[in-house]
């Protein structure tokens, strides 16, 4: 499992990892729930701060590249062939909507849930045979996840679920939560 929290948070003013809900840091909810399903996880962060939740941490390699540069990183340093991403601003994310997608996975390099009619790039499972087109996107400038995954293709999973999605991107998006 990989948990995203390397933005910039520029529309929040503050780091939204270290956000609390329930008193929890919203990075800090997210790689338990993912420990709850995965043997292995990695917070993909530019701060030595989440060191202190005692989880790996890999900063970007690429840097200024927006989650694919941290989903580039973490793919690399992970020994299993495929990751399930999560991005920490997604604090309503329950593990049997993480189980339904894994279980959703067909022979696409990416299954990702079609919600509200878009893809939701930042909770979905992805495979390290991506590595090359990343690397190659990150080299070109084209960091869009949904260039990526249009390109690279992918398995949907429709999910009647919408609330779960909900980003933390603004202080009134926090304050809703």
């Amino acid at each position: 499992g990989i948990v995203l929290s390397g933005g910039k948070s520029s529309r929040m003013g503050s780091d939204k990892g270290l956000m609390l809900l329930n008193g929890i840091p919203l990075v800090l909810r997210a790689a338990n729930l993912l420990a709850t399903i995965f043997e292995e996880v990695v917070i993909s962060a530019n701060s030595p701060v989440y060191e202190q939740y005692n989880f790996r941490v890999v900063a970007d390699e690429y840097l200024q590249c927006g989650p694919l540069g941290g989903i580039h990183a973490a793919l690399k340093t992970i020994d299993t062939p495929l990751a399930f991403v999560l991005g920490c601003d997604m604090p309503l994310i329950d593990r049997d909507l993480i189980v339904s997608i894994l279980q959703h996975r067909g022979l696409a390099p990416v299954t990702v849930p079609f919600v509200n009619g878009k893809m939701e790039p930042l909770c979905a499972l992805y495979s390290k045979s991506l590595l090359p087109e990343i690397e190659n996107r990150l080299q070109t400038g084209n960091f869009k996840m949904q260039d990526l995954i249009l390109s690279a293709g992918y398995d949907l999973v429709e999910t009647g679920e919408s609330r779960g999605f909900a980003n933390v991107n603004t202080p009134d998006d926090y304050h809703k939560i």
